[in-house]
């Protein structure tokens, strides 16, 4: 008789757990829609019946598809609301949208004239005595026949340096 009974109990208590943990859910997803939205909330003098209706209806076939009811509800209202208040999801208007690309202007104006500002970086030695490294590829023969061991090391050992 006990085996019996345990064996109904462990049956039942886990499904009891995730039903009180998805009502939880489901009313705290009711509770923050009715603070954020006071037609949802039946309490209101704005409360709206047809839209609630329609958000349950879509909560219902949500939850048929496999979502949880916390879900299902918040998937719902979302869905709804975009097609009947589309005014609660508009953009922010022109004039603030225009404010904040001046503003990103002058942040952009800004930190170009701080660059311009700012003096060049040499790599190494002083910027009037870096020779450029000769193009060995395109020097003729003789141009290279001119250059000493010394210049050929010194210009060597820069190119190295740079790498």
């Amino acid at each position: 008789m006990r085996d019996v009974i345990r064996a109904e109990l462990q049956k039942e208590v886990p499904g009891q757990l995730q039903q009180n943990q998805q009502r939880q859910s489901f009313e705290a997803v009711r509770d923050e829609l009715e603070t954020q939205y006071e037609f949802l909330d039946p309490n209101s003098d704005q409360f709206d019946d047809a839209l609630v209706d329609t958000i349950s209806t879509f909560t219902s076939r949500y939850v048929h598809q496999g979502y949880t009811p916390g879900e299902a509800l918040q998937e719902a209202a979302e869905k709804v609301l975009r097609i009947e208040r589309p005014d609660l999801f508009k953009a922010a208007p022109p004039a603030q949208k225009q404010e904040q690309v001046r503003k990103e202007r002058m942040n952009i104006d800004k930190k170009l004239q701080a660059a311009k500002s700012q003096p060049p970086v040499v790599q190494s030695g002083e910027a009037d005595t870096v020779d450029p490294l000769p193009d060995f590829e395109n020097m003729s023969e003789d141009e290279f026949d001119r250059l000493d061991e010394k210049q050929l090391n010194d210009y060597l050992a820069r190119s190295r340096a740079r790498r």
